[in-house]
C-alpha cells in the first residue's frame, strides 16, 4: 500500500485564473479597509 497524499484535486482546471487572482485580491482588500476601519473607530489611536 502506498500512504502518499495527493495534492492535486480533478477539476481545478475548471477554475480560471483571472478569477481566482481577482477573488484573492478583493479578500485582501477587504481585510485592509476593516483593518483601516478599526483604526479610525479605536479611540485611543484616531
Amino acid at each position: 500500500m502506498e500512504n502518499q497524499v495527493k495534492l492535486y484535486n480533478p477539476g481545478v482546471e475548471a477554475y480560471p485564473k483571472s478569477g481566482i487572482f481577482l477573488s484573492n485580491i478583493l479578500m485582501i482588500l477587504w481585510i485592509a479597509l476593516g483593518t483601516i476601519a478599526c483604526w479610525l473607530m479605536h479611540p485611543l489611536i484616531g
